[in-house]
């Protein structure tokens, strides 16, 4: 699912080269959708599988393309961790609460990086999710959770989210995921991706390749009877 925030803009025509259209930032909670937009992109994927588990590091520290801060300020550090499913691999990231690497529902981070026109994040929630449990501000813009768009349910019940972001005609350098503070619950994030390049990815690459990742999770998951 997407949404238009603002102008009257295309996607599909703007990236097919095949005329003008007033500027617009969409919002994107379908990464399925996201990537058939903006398959014209290359992107660039941390999906927190390269690092040693448990490997933690202050806000403000940059992994990658991308500088993680907590901008709730709680103090703790950022942690590599498996305490949850993950939409790809095993490994997700979260904040280093003694031991316990997920979120909180009282929790935010920003994440900083080069100027792009897109930026998508797989959420990972505690089952039970409401809408704008989690919103997404960048861009001038901002998408929140609706768990109508449920991507997938994972084997340990976690819930798999997509949000993301596309500016037509501007660039960004930051984001902020903030959770509503309502509730208790936990969540982390994997999979966070930012666009880097107009040229066709090479084969294995780009959101193609990551879509077929997480499809081929979920027959798994079915085939297991999850």
């Amino acid at each position: 699912m997407f949404k238009r925030i603002q102008g009257a803009a295309l996607v599909a025509p703007l990236l097919l080269g095949l005329g003008t259209a007033q500027a617009a930032v969409f919002t994107y909670t379908d990464p399925a959708q996201y990537a058939i937009d903006l398959g014209g992109f290359t992107f660039t994927t941390e999906d927190f599988e390269g690092y040693t588990l448990g490997t933690t590091f202050a806000s403000g520290a940059t992994l990658g393309p991308f500088t993680y801060i907590d901008a709730g300020a709680t103090g703790l550090d950022f942690v590599i961790h498996a305490d949850a499913d993950t939409s790809s691999g095993t490994q997700g990231l979260g904040l280093d609460d003694g031991g316990w690497g997920l979120m909180t529902e009282l929790d935010s981070i920003t994440i900083s990086f080069a100027a792009t026109q897109a930026f998508g994040i797989s959420l990972l929630v505690e089952p039970g999710a409401f809408d704008d449990d989690l919103v997404l501000d960048g861009a001038g813009s901002s998408v929140g959770l609706f768990t109508t768009d449920l991507v997938a349910t994972l084997g340990d019940g976690t819930e798999q989210y997509f949000l993301g972001l596309y500016d037509d005609s501007g660039s960004f350098t930051s984001v902020t995921l903030s959770a509503s503070g309502a509730g208790t619950w936990s969540w982390h994030v994997d999979d966070v991706m930012v666009q880097t390049g107009v040229a066709a990815p090479e084969p294995g690459q780009g959101l193609g390749a990551l879509l077929g990742v997480w499809a081929l999770a979920a027959v798994a998951r079915r085939r297991r009877g999850v």
